[in-house]
C-alpha cells in the first residue's frame, strides 16, 4: 500500500478473545469492567492517528479504516459507534462478519462459562485481575473451542451491543441510516479460509 500510493499505513493491534471481548460489565456493579475492550483499543489507536499522523506526513482528515475478516467486523461495528465519530473519513470492510455482534444476554452466558472454566465465582470477580495469564488464555481457548461446537455458526468472543459503544446491531444501524456518513467499500474475499 505504501509503495503503490501516496499513503501512510498504520497497523493496529487490539486485544482478542476473552481479553478483548469478554463481557463482564453486566456481572459486576463496581464498574471495574468495561465492555468491548478490543473496540476500545482500536478507538484509542484511531485517536492517536488523529492526533499524531501529521508528524508522519499523513492527513488526519483523510483516514481510511480498513479491516479483513475480524478486522472487517471491527470496521462495520465502528461505523455505527458514536465514539468513532470523526476518527475516520472512509472505510473498507473485507469479509466482515457483520452479524457476529451479540446481545448482552448471550455475551453474559459466554462470560459465565468462562468464569466456570476458570474456577471464579460471580462474587469473586476481583480474582480476575491477579489470575495468571496462562490460566486466562487456557480458559479463553477452552470457551473459544467449545462455543462453536455447542452453537454452530457462532463465535465465543465478539463485540456486544452494550447500548453505549455499540448502541445497536450494525446491520440495524445501517438500515436506519444511523452509521457514520463516510464512503464504504465492502465485499468478500474468495477462498479466504
Amino acid at each position: 500500500l505504501a509503495v503503490g500510493g501516496d499513503v501512510v499505513v498504520v497497523t493496529v493491534n487490539y486485544r482478542l478473545g476473552a481479553l478483548g471481548f469478554l463481557e463482564l460489565s453486566t456481572l459486576d456493579d463496581s464498574g471495574r469492567f468495561a465492555s468491548n475492550l478490543g473496540l476500545r483499543d482500536v478507538l484509542a489507536a484511531l485517536g492517536w492517528v488523529r492526533d499524531n499522523i501529521a508528524a508522519f506526513g499523513g492527513d488526519p482528515g483523510r483516514v481510511t479504516l480498513f479491516g479483513e475478516s475480524a478486522g472487517g467486523g471491527i470496521v462495520t461495528t465502528l461505523l455505527g459507534s458514536p465514539a468513532a465519530a470523526g476518527l475516520f473519513s472512509a472505510a473498507i470492510a473485507q469479509s466482515s462478519p457483520a452479524t457476529s455482534i451479540y446481545d448482552v444476554g448471550r455475551a453474559q452466558r459466554v462470560a459465565e462459562r468462562f468464569l466456570e472454566v476458570l474456577g471464579v465465582g460471580h462474587d469473586d470477580l476481583g480474582r480476575l485481575t491477579s489470575a495468571p495469564t496462562d490460566a486466562l488464555v487456557s480458559a479463553s481457548r477452552h470457551v473459544f473451542d467449545e462455543v462453536p461446537v455447542r452453537t454452530p455458526g457462532t463465535l465465543a468472543f465478539a463485540p456486544t451491543v452494550d447500548g453505549d459503544l455499540v448502541p445497536d446491531y450494525p446491520v440495524n444501524l445501517a438500515r436506519q441510516g444511523r452509521t457514520h456518513p463516510v464512503p464504504l467499500i465492502i465485499g468478500t474475499n474468495k477462498n479466504e479460509a
